[in-house]
């Protein structure tokens, strides 16, 4: 979460992440947490469970945002605008639908 106030790196009020980036699994926070969040589970043993898919669209929900849900990108009144990606990613890059990547982390 970005702040208007000035802090130690880029105005980050809060960071949360849990991620492999092609190694091990790596969990880190930073900031204030905010009430609605569930710090017992930072504490699993098992890495990839200490911040789930659903706990992100959950601590979203609770911030007002349900970027996993088609009407969130189509507000009434609204302008909008399609976006599509065409021809292939950098060749050192894994490109996965959204169900792959779900199966697959």
């Amino acid at each position: 979460m970005y702040g208007s106030r000035q802090t130690d790196w880029l105005n980050y009020l809060r960071t949360l992440y849990a991620m492999n980036d092609g190694g091990r699994w790596v969990f880190g926070q930073s900031g204030e947490p905010f009430p609605f969040e569930n710090l017992e589970r930072y504490q699993v043993r098992r890495i990839r469970d200490r911040f789930t898919f659903d706990m992100l669209k959950e601590y979203l929900l609770h911030l007002g945002l349900s970027p996993f849900q088609e009407e969130f990108y189509l507000p009434q009144g609204a302008p909008a605008w399609l976006v599509e990606k065409t021809g292939p990613v950098v060749h050192t890059y894994k490109e996965y639908t959204l169900a792959q990547a779900r199966e697959h982390f």
